[in-house]
């Protein structure tokens, strides 16, 4: 997927239980290095939380959209 994300895209994140409901969060940072031995890179995505309901810590599933 490395090739597929691009800064400023949209992403879906899905917080585990108790939480759950689904949030909109933008790609900040593609990190150019990736950990060969797991086959993944890092990504950092901007969500808003100014009511902090998402905790930290979450363990959330990510729905990447490509426009």
């Amino acid at each position: 997927m490395y090739d597929r994300i691009k800064k400023g895209m949209s992403a879906n994140v899905i917080p585990e239980a108790p939480i759950g409901s689904n949030y909109v969060a933008k790609v900040k940072i593609i990190d150019p290095i990736m950990d060969a031995a797991s086959g993944t890179f890092g990504i950092r995505l901007h969500l808003p939380n100014e009511d902090y309901s998402i905790l930290a810590g979450l363990r959330c599933r990510i729905e990447f959209i490509e426009n």
